[in-house]
């Protein structure tokens, strides 16, 4: 489905340059876009690396856990009944989040879906704590938006985190918003 999408968006750029007289342009951008995308892609993979390698040690210093303690309300309002390794797994992959680090939310947010698929299988918990982990990490709440801020420096913005304000009430809101939905609409069963 993507690619279908990808050729029509070619298809139309190559018709509007033809038909604009822009083709040298368009022509002249699709031989510098590649070497851009890479300059771009070291620069993020220089922001993702560093706050990756905090959460590990975060892990390692046991600030994690420390984490862990402080969120599990937080958590246990939004998921409900779980158990201890699912919160810490839970946790780990909603603090990553918080730091806009999805890439290192996916792990720990994978392994806590495992974990509640294996309590739900033996009765033990609703259906609801996956429903709201797949609403929860797709809304992704954000504090810092470190790959956001690591793409835009790569590209040039002299203040790359001057996107807080925007980021924070965004993230809030649709936060709220998705969660409210999710609550309204059950996932008990």
């Amino acid at each position: 489905m993507l690619s279908k999408i990808v050729e029509i968006l070619m298809a139309f750029s190559l018709f509007a340059a033809a038909f604009g007289g822009k083709i040298e342009a368009l022509s002249s951008k699709c031989a510098e876009a590649p070497a851009q995308a890479l300059t771009m892609l070291i620069s993020m993979a220089g922001g993702v690396c560093f706050w990756s390698g905090l959460m590990e040690i975060m892990a390692e210093s046991g600030m994690a856990a420390m984490l862990t303690r402080a969120l599990k309300k937080p958590i246990r309002l939004i998921y409900g009944k779980t158990d201890s390794k699912a919160e810490e797994l839970l946790c780990r992959s909603f603090a990553a989040n918080i730091l806009g680090l999805g890439s290192a939310a996916t792990p720990a947010g994978i392994e806590g879906g495992k974990r509640l698929r294996y309590l739900y299988d033996r009765g033990l918990i609703s259906q609801r704590p996956l429903f709201m982990l797949t609403v929860v990490n797709t809304v992704s709440i954000q504090l810092i938006p470190a790959t956001v801020a690591a793409a835009r420096g790569a590209l040039g913005a002299a203040r790359p985190y001057d996107i807080l304000a925007p980021v924070w009430l965004a993230s809030i809101a649709s936060f709220v918003a998705a969660v409210a939905v999710a609550k309204c609409m059950g996932g008990d069963r």
